[in-house]
């Protein structure tokens, strides 16, 4: 139903990049995420994402020399769609997200030890933002300093999601006397780290908190990349993933729109209504118009990175910032339609509205990534 709905009207347009045996896979995915979905006991994001793991859903678009399935990225959007439409939570539940880090960067030995976990559902967390504030990562505070032949690392990682999770965070930090940043592939259960758990107002499928690095050991062998790459991984990672997060969220408010236009379909077949409101008909076509402007504006952004354009990074930072806007506005907008049941804790669209107001702040708050493309479109430094 979400493809035929949602997704088939712009296959068209996507012919170049998602192939007909794409989606049949993506086809294939809908039925096994809903039935996933429907299982109270099988249900949970963790659960979700080992299972449909050892379906072979959990690096579709990972190069096939590295153990995936080496589809296109365009595909794995629209399996984020999908995830969306169901939970918010089944973000992280058929990709490997920021895995997609040692898959590009990892030596031999990570990838070797790491690749192979991750495709049986192991889940990659990311270790950024501080309490100055997660769009300066460049200025982090968390420093890793020589002892002896050692390096020992020390700082605290905030609003950390994936904390109990996680089995492996990409730890982005400073040498002792670099003015680059690095990043490094550290297990929560090394000694020196201790997490705090913190509880949210959404998207609480996932553990979130504090994560605290007191005179961590560091070896070579640990360092993501080379020494000094971390702000290029960075930047890099977040050109793809940002439009993953904003289709994920177009799939809530996708879901959102569909279960509103049911309620008042449901209404008129209670005789409770005659007819819907001219106002809700507007609504209905303003927000379906949003969604869809925002999955083409969103697609367009991995076309860029598919295509390795210049304006890549332009379109990521932009993108996420409208698309999760409009989604965000969708759901807020259509709950006053459905009515109070929409505010009850246990509904979806209750829950819709709290994991999109994380968004709004999470993988890069808006008003930093505005700021961001509107200096990339004067041409004025960074």
């Amino acid at each position: 139903m979400i493809i035929e709905k949602w997704l088939d009207p712009i296959k068209p347009m996507l012919a170049k990049w998602v192939e007909p045996k794409d989606w049949e896979l993506l086809s294939s995915f809908e039925q096994s995420l809903t039935q996933i979905a429907q299982d109270k006991v099988k249900n949970l994001p963790i659960q979700a994402k080992t299972l449909l793991a050892s379906q072979g859903y959990g690096m579709l678009d990972v190069d096939s020399k590295l153990g995936g399935k080496g589809r296109s990225q365009l595909l794995q959007a629209l399996v984020q769609f999908i995830c969306g439409y169901h939970n918010m939570d089944y973000r992280d539940v058929a990709n490997v997200g920021h895995g997609r880090m040692i898959a590009l960067h990892g030596s031999d030995k990570q990838q070797k030890l790491w690749l192979p976990k991750m495709a049986s559902g192991s889940l990659v967390g990311i270790a950024a933002t501080e309490e100055h504030g997660g769009s300066r990562v460049q200025n982090t505070k968390t420093v890793a300093k020589r002892n002896g032949r050692a390096h020992f690392l020390t700082g605290e990682k905030v609003y950390i999601s994936r904390i109990k999770e996680a089995a492996v965070f990409v730890v982005f930090f400073k040498f002792e006397q670099d003015e680059s940043l690095s990043a490094a592939l550290i297990k929560p259960s090394r000694k020196g780290i201790k997490t705090e758990l913190w509880e949210s107002i959404g998207l609480k499928g996932w553990s979130w908190g504090k994560v605290t690095f007191e005179n961590v050991p560091i070896i070579n062998q640990d360092v993501l990349g080379a020494r000094g790459q971390g702000m290029a991984i960075f930047k890099e990672h977040f050109i793809y993933y940002r439009p993953m997060v904003a289709m994920t969220t177009l799939g809530v408010a996708a879901a959102v729109l569909d279960q509103a236009i049911a309620h008042i379909n449901m209404r008129i077949s209670r005789k409770d209504i005659a007819i819907p409101r001219d106002t809700a008909l507007e609504d209905f076509a303003d927000h379906f118009a949003g969604i869809n402007a925002g999955m083409l504006s969103t697609l367009c952004a991995v076309v860029q990175n598919v295509e390795n354009t210049a304006h890549s990074s332009l379109w990521s930072r932009s993108g996420k910032a409208w698309s999760v806007e409009q989604a965000y506005k969708a759901v807020s907008e259509l709950a006053l339609l459905i009515g109070a049941t929409a505010f009850k804790a246990d509904n979806f669209v209750a829950k819709a509205l709290c994991d999109l107001r994380g968004f709004l702040l999470a993988d890069g708050i808006h008003d930093a990534l505005r700021r961001s493309a509107g200096r990339t479109l004067m041409d004025l430094p960074s």
